[in-house]
């Protein structure tokens, strides 16, 4: 039985590391082994055969939580300042104060 590390799983993915991680800390990496308070690997078969009943059934995407939903639009420059709330917008519009003169 061979152990794989977090970058083991990251390149057989084709991912990032912290990708890897986020899906370490939700679990969805079959096989997990804790060897320590902080040593975890993984078992190779367990692995293998995750990403290929992922393959198997489309390329499934994998979703962690910490990413946006793809559905949502993205705002550019111009949509985050129409979102601007008009008493910001009207203070950004209005004349500076007149400073008093002194003789």
């Amino acid at each position: 039985m061979k152990l794989l590390t977090i970058d083991d799983i990251a390149t057989l993915l084709n991912c990032k590391k912290s990708f890897a991680y986020s899906l370490s800390a939700q679990n969805k990496i079959p096989g997990k082994v804790v060897l320590g308070h902080r040593v975890v690997r993984w078992k190779e078969s367990e692995v293998i055969r995750w990403i290929e009943q992922l393959s198997a059934n489309g390329g499934e995407r994998i979703e962690t939580a910490q990413q946006k939903p793809s559905s949502l639009p993205r705002m550019g420059r111009a949509d985050l300042q129409s979102t601007k709330p008009a008493a910001a917008s009207q203070r950004l519009s209005s004349p500076p104060s007149a400073k008093k003169q002194t003789s």
